[in-house]
């Protein structure tokens, strides 16, 4: 798999993010380019990266399932419009 991570640089304190998540090429048959690609990486403070990763993992109660496996079957334009919500909600420290 190539990624273009190395085009984007490295800053200290950063960490590097991807909105539609590595998982879904398998969950919802989203290809390497697509996951790869610049419009879908970004660099992140790591603390904001670390909340953002948290959150993808709790538990949707009442579902019984994780953030990140509601999201397996939605397309990616849908899982990158959820996933740019959760960014700025993370960034605004409003995530819940």
């Amino acid at each position: 798999m190539t990624c273009n991570a190395p085009a984007l640089g490295s800053q200290a304190e950063q960490d590097l993010h991807r909105d539609v998540e590595q998982c879904q090429a398998g969950r919802s048959g989203f290809s390497a380019a697509q996951l790869n690609s610049t419009d879908n990486l970004m660099k992140l403070p790591t603390d904001v990266h670390r909340k953002i990763s948290a959150f993808y993992s709790s538990n949707v109660a009442y579902l019984n399932q994780t953030v990140r496996e509601t999201l397996t079957g939605l397309s990616y334009e849908e899982q990158f419009f959820e996933g740019m919500i959760i960014i700025n909600q993370a960034i605004n420290g409003k995530l819940k």
